[in-house]
């Protein structure tokens, strides 16, 4: 059954007849940050009884220019206020756990803080360019184009030699070679998007919001670039 409450505002008659769980899959937040949401005073709602029972109910027009300060706070936002390499991660991570790709649990999990320190896309795009050196730099994108083919080459080959050599078991020394490889073909990726003029930090919070509104509606699966 559905409830409507209808409120009286001026000449204008403004319909509660949204439940959180639909709130909850137009915003794409879970049902308890929807109660956040509302219990913080960020989203109107109303609690419409019925019986001895009490549901929140929200109205389309609320929810519709909540959702238009969400983008609008989202992007007015520096990118480099928004996305860390680690804040990418995570937010892959969860992407990853909530298709039900990811079921390992993360258990005894430790990182040492001391020798780490965050970095921004936008940072490492900026301070790998100093290293760059090769010919006619800033008007040649087949060269880092040729580079990021080749480092991912390497990666692939290092993960073949765990399954030649080391039966499929993933050794820390190796972990450690492919981490070295992968920052070769974060460097020339890097090369490659300063070479069309193109932030790093812009395409990995393009990917992220491609994704996630994949997610929402349900296209995550499949194939096609624009699905």
């Amino acid at each position: 059954m559905t409830f409507i409450l209808v409120i009286m505002s001026g000449d204008k008659n403004k319909i509660y007849n949204l439940s959180i769980a639909s709130v909850a899959s137009k915003i794409g937040k879970s049902e308890r940050t929807v109660y956040r949401y509302v219990k913080q005073g960020k989203l109107p709602a109303k609690n419409i009884k019925h019986g001895s029972r009490m549901a929140l109910m929200f109205n389309q027009d609320d929810i519709d220019e909540f959702q238009k300060k969400l983008k609008s706070k989202f992007r007015d936002s520096k990118p480099s206020e928004l996305i860390t390499i680690d804040f990418l991660w995570q937010k892959y991570e969860e992407l990853l756990m909530k298709t039900g790709y990811l079921q390992a649990k993360l258990e005894n999990y430790e990182k040492d803080d001391s020798s780490y320190k965050q970095m921004t896309f936008a940072e490492y795009q900026k301070k790998s360019r100093v290293t760059a050196h090769y010919p006619d730099v800033g008007k040649n994108f087949i060269y880092p184009a040729l580079g990021l083919a080749g480092e991912s080459g390497e990666v692939i080959e290092k993960i073949k030699k765990i399954i030649r050599d080391d039966n499929f078991q993933l050794t820390e020394t190796k972990k450690i070679e492919i981490e070295k490889e992968l920052g070769d073909v974060l460097w020339y990726l890097a090369q490659l998007a300063t070479e069309f003029g193109l932030s790093l930090e812009k395409v990995a919070l393009g990917n992220i919001e491609k994704l996630y509104s994949r997610l929402n509606r349900g296209k995550i699966q499949g194939s096609g670039d624009n699905r």
